[in-house]
């Protein structure tokens, strides 16, 4: 049976708070949040767009880099069907992924993007305090735009 949510977290795990959104995804895959289908990728490619044709609801989870003190440490925002995007890699933003939903499937989910604060892109893993702090806020906001119960 298909969950009406799917979680996309993305991100390069060896490069710091780049991998955030790939951490978190991974968390909720293991803590098996109801209705919702989470996953953690490296990059975002056309094959995921099956899979969002199954669901109402999408959430891109990326890093936000160039954090600076004061800036908020995650923002969630509505996002909208782009043909930007695509290029000959086997890579996709999220706006692309909805267009190519769209194009092959019918009608494309809902979508969000929340990106969190990063600041340490470098080589290495493990995430900066600022950011293991801005995950922490990111889940409770997934948690609200899902409607789930706390934990």
């Amino acid at each position: 049976m298909v969950k009406p949510n799917l979680i996309i977290g993305y991100g390069n795990t060896l490069r710091r708070d780049d991998g955030v959104g790939y951490a978190l995804a991974e968390e909720i895959v293991e803590k098996a949040w109801p209705e919702v289908q989470a996953l953690a990728v490296h990059q975002l490619t056309p094959e995921l767009a099956a899979m969002m044709a199954e669901v109402e609801q999408v959430i891109f989870i990326d890093a936000q880099g160039h954090w600076q003190a004061g800036d908020p440490l995650i923002t969630l925002s509505s996002l909208q069907i782009s043909g930007q995007g695509r290029s000959l890699e086997h890579h996709c933003s999220p706006g692309y992924l909805l267009a190519l939903t769209q194009a092959l499937y019918g009608p494309s989910p809902q979508a969000w993007l929340l990106a969190i604060a990063a600041e340490d892109f470098s080589f290495g893993e493990g995430l900066s305090e600022v950011t293991q702090q801005a995950k922490g806020l990111a889940k409770e906001q997934l948690r609200e735009l899902l409607g789930l119960p706390d934990c």
